[in-house]
C-alpha cells in the first residue's frame, strides 16, 4: 500500500511539475526521503520469507526481474526464521 501511494505521489508531482516546472525538484526531494525507509521494508519482508536480502537487485533484471521480486515479496513468512529474529524481553 506505501509503495502504491509512493507511486502516485511521484506521478501527481510529475505532472504538475509540467504545469510548474520548479516541482520537480520536490519529486527528487521525494524519492531520495522514501527510497531508504521502502528498502528496508523489502530486506525485512525477504528475510521474513526465508530470502537473502540481496534478492532486492532483481529488478535491475528488465521485465521478468520486477516480477521475480514480486513473487519474493508475496511468499508467506517463515514462522521459525521470524520467531528467532524476535528479542525475548
Amino acid at each position: 500500500m506505501a509503495c502504491l501511494f509512493n507511486i502516485l505521489a511521484m506521478l501527481t508531482i510529475l505532472l504538475s511539475a509540467v504545469i510548474i516546472p520548479p516541482l520537480i525538484a520536490f519529486q527528487f526531494i521525494y524519492a531520495a526521503a522514501v527510497i531508504i525507509p521502502e528498502l528496508g521494508i523489502a530486506v525485512r519482508r525477504l528475510r521474513d520469507a526465508g530470502k537473502a536480502w540481496y534478492n532486492i537487485f532483481w529488478p535491475f533484471l528488465p521485465v521478468i526481474g520486477t516480477i521475480i521480486l514480486i513473487v519474493l515479496l508475496c511468499r508467506r513468512s517463515n514462522p521459525s526464521i521470524a520467531a528467532a529474529e524476535t528479542p525475548v524481553v
